[in-house]
């Protein structure tokens, strides 16, 4: 294997094992809060009602560091069938993709930060820039379908100069990411249920 393409899959593997474990986390949080919350299922109706907030702090999440995993809004609306839980699917898929090109942006602006120059000058930042400056495209594609957080990879595309265009082709797998997780909680979403 020629040192290109091991330095490929070394990039490849470490960031698919973070998008692993953002997933495990996801389900550990999930089984938590059914310990947590005698009245689970009512704290879930309850939210259900209240979309405008939800759809606002999913998309402040998505356009700036996406901490909040959009699982969460799937275990929120599952019990509303399958037409509804389709629309919240669409919804969140097109916020996600949205608020990333406003991630994107946002980097775009912090590349002008004269702090942000200093710091990525430092020897360790730089190599990491050097492996982003190679493979950005494979990374944003890995956030794209995984649940490492795409509005932290969009950011850093921006920041780094990453060309648009190409940004828009790489993060457009977000959208089947959506609707494979969507099918998928909504086949083995009783999964989290049953756990806790």
């Amino acid at each position: 294997m020629s040192e290109h393409r091991k330095e490929l899959f070394k990039f490849i593997t470490a960031n698919l094992i973070k998008g692993f474990l953002w997933f495990g986390l996801i389900i550990m949080a999930f089984v938590f809060l059914r310990y947590l919350f005698d009245d689970y299922e009512q704290v879930l109706h309850g939210l259900q009602g209240k979309p405008f907030f939800i759809y606002s702090v999913f998309f402040l999440s998505e356009m700036s560091i996406g901490l909040i995993p959009p699982e969460v809004i799937m275990e929120i609306y599952k019990s509303q069938g399958w037409e509804s839980f389709c629309l919240h699917i669409g919804i969140m898929a097109v916020l996600s993709y949205i608020g990333g090109i406003v991630a994107f942006y946002s980097g775009r602006l912090l590349d002008n930060v004269d702090v942000i120059h200093r710091l990525t000058a430092r020897p360790k930042f730089a190599a990491n820039i050097a492996l982003y400056k190679k493979y950005g495209g494979v990374l944003i594609l890995i956030a794209a379908i995984t649940p490492v957080p795409s509005a932290t990879v969009s950011l850093i595309s921006g920041a780094l100069g990453f060309p648009f265009r190409s940004y828009l082709v790489w993060a457009s797998p977000l959208i089947l990411r959506f609707v494979l997780y969507g099918y998928l909680f909504w086949k083995f979403g009783g999964l989290f249920v049953n756990i806790g």
